[in-house]
């Protein structure tokens, strides 16, 4: 199921805002949801807020309810009244129209071509990743107690403890919505990385079994049946690295596919290991955002990415949206960006500008720069930047400019060398062109 269609008649700055979110006239897939899409404007512009109310009418849908809706203050005037947003195969209609008097809230009615929504929507918001950091320590999961105040705890209970903590997990199988508030969650991440703990509860009761055999046992045929357990078994860190590897290398970490304790350990590029709560913050986003997409079943899922490009350095930002694509290429992404790195990596019909209008209002229109170009075109044409210097540059530009008109007019040879040569030595400096002075001489 993907977004097609986003339609608001009054909310906050966005009045009669009707967006078509499917492939133009001409494209191979005219007419298809748009498999991603890159919302860019100016802070304040309503990015994050397409994004929460996106995320809130599809919770809201799924769950059948609505009481996490509290931000809508029916005392304000020219609040939302009524939107609807359209998907593939399906659409609804929500009229925020009935009040709530204890609350003084609106409360959405919905009403839909669809007599109920199956289990296939399923959600998964990664917004607001300061959030989403807090949760790096979960990425180890700490061993079961075998000590309690000092007394030794017994085999039943360290298996009263498993049990315990597979019935935490359990809650987070049933859920459609993956939000940014599970991630603080140490059972979601337990939830998370459980294929991780499964294959070495198992790796380990065959490791006893083989040591056990190979007392008695054929070495040789204990290898070859070693060798097509693991064929039949595969490491999940090690699929896991062939996807995250190419990413981590940037960080110069990579994961350590021999660790077998349970969780993820890293370690650096000449093998030393790097606890993952003193990894750089661009690292543990890596981990906290790839993981739930690659560990979930995320076909049919609508993904949310705000400001993707946090913590990150250029040379990662530039190939990020395809990292995370990858992952899930059955999924809708929506991302907001203010970094023109990111946004050069859609197609133009999938970027959407938005803008204020002259009543200060939030307007729209495609992008225009092709997928790929630099981030400089990208500026200028999407971006809105009609000039790209910084203020220093541009006290540096002025002068480059009337030295060049100085030099024209200087007859001193003395002082026109070294009107020249401050000229040129600007010019390399700050990567002037000459020609272009030529224009404004």
């Amino acid at each position: 199921m993907k977004l097609e269609h986003i339609h608001i008649d009054n909310l906050y700055q966005f009045q009669n805002f009707d967006l078509d979110l499917t492939y133009p006239e001409g494209h191979a897939k005219a007419g298809e949801p748009l498999d991603k899409i890159c919302f860019i404007g100016q802070s304040g512009i309503g990015k994050t807020t397409l994004l929460r109310i996106t995320y809130e009418t599809i919770f809201g849908l799924v769950k059948g309810n609505w009481k996490h809706l509290g931000a809508i203050d029916v005392s304000k005037s020219n609040e939302y009244q009524n939107g609807y947003f359209k998907f593939e195969n399906f659409k609804f209609v929500i009229h925020f129209c009935e009040t709530d008097d204890a609350s003084k809230k609106i409360i959405p009615v919905v009403t839909s071509s669809s007599a109920q929504i199956n289990d296939k929507l399923r959600f998964v918001k990664f917004i607001f990743l300061s959030h989403i950091l807090h949760g790096i320590e979960n990425l180890t999961p700490q061993p079961f107690l075998n000590q309690k105040n000092g007394v030794v705890v017994t085999q039943n209970d360290i298996e009263n403890q498993k049990k315990a903590r597979k019935n935490s997990i359990q809650k987070f199988k049933s859920e459609n919505t993956i939000h940014s508030d599970m991630f603080k969650e140490k059972d979601f991440w337990l939830y998370i990385l459980e294929k991780l703990d499964n294959f070495d509860d198992l790796a380990k009761q065959k490791g006893l079994e083989f040591v056990a055999k190979a007392i008695s046992s054929n070495v040789e045929k204990l290898i070859i049946e070693l060798n097509e357990w693991k064929k039949n078994n595969p490491n999940p860190r090690v699929a896991l690295s062939e996807k995250l590897n190419w990413v981590l290398e940037k960080f110069n970490v990579k994961i350590d596919t021999e660790w077998a304790e349970g969780g993820i350990k890293i370690q650096h590029s000449d093998g030393i290991e790097i606890p993952l709560s003193a990894a750089s913050s661009g690292t543990q986003k890596i981990f906290l955002t790839a993981l739930p997409l690659f560990f979930m079943e995320t076909n049919d899922s609508i993904i949310l990415f705000d400001e993707v490009e946090n913590s990150l350095y250029p040379d990662v930002q530039r190939e990020i949206i395809k990292f995370y694509t990858d992952l899930c290429p059955n999924s809708q992404f929506i991302f907001a960006t203010h970094s023109p790195l990111i946004a050069s990596q859609f197609e133009p019909c999938e970027r959407i500008h938005l803008f204020f209008d002259e009543n200060g209002y939030t307007q729209f229109r495609k992008g225009i720069s092709p997928e790929g170009l630099t981030a400089n075109d990208l500026l200028q044409d999407d971006f809105d930047l009609d000039e790209l210097l910084g203020v220093e540059a541009l006290k540096k530009w002025d002068e480059f400019v009337r030295l060049g008109r100085e030099i024209k007019l200087c007859e001193d040879k003395n002082e026109k060398a070294k009107l020249i040569n401050k000229y040129f030595g600007i010019g390399k400096l700050y990567k002037f062109n000459p020609n272009e002075t030529h224009k404004q001489i």
